[in-house]
């Protein structure tokens, strides 16, 4: 099976803009922030079919910002959301609860009425 080259992209250029700049966050590499789940998420695009290129950077003064501002405001939507959900539920009318008679409950009864049956026919 042959594999699928990866695809380049200009190292000296933000990935996202194209602009030219010294001031970069490299997407692959040491972070806490997973750069490329945030890309694919925001822009649609998977960053992993590049290749991972050390130099594979996007801006810091504007495409960094900006992805970050996203991704935190799409976390606190989600968190009102959360909150909206859990205290609808916790205000919901309490659904009846019927109690059921176990199976090995229900069988016991069946043989203590054989029982009573059989007891009282032979008094008879």
């Amino acid at each position: 099976m042959q594999e699928i080259p990866k695809k380049l992209v200009e190292r000296h250029r933000c990935f996202t803009c194209s602009l030219d700049t010294s001031k970069k966050v490299n997407i692959f590499g040491k972070s806490s922030i997973d750069f490329g789940d945030i890309i694919r998420s925001c822009l649609g695009v998977d960053v992993h079919s590049y290749s991972a290129q050390p130099g594979l950077f996007i801006c810091k003064p504007f495409c960094y910002k900006k992805l970050i501002k996203e991704t935190q405001r799409a976390s606190e939507h989600l968190e009102e959301v959360r909150k909206e959900i859990l205290e609808s539920f916790q205000n919901r009318e309490q659904p009846r609860i019927k109690r059921q008679i176990v199976e090995e409950s229900r069988t016991l009864i069946i043989v203590m009425k054989i029982k009573l049956f059989s007891i009282a026919r032979q008094n008879h």
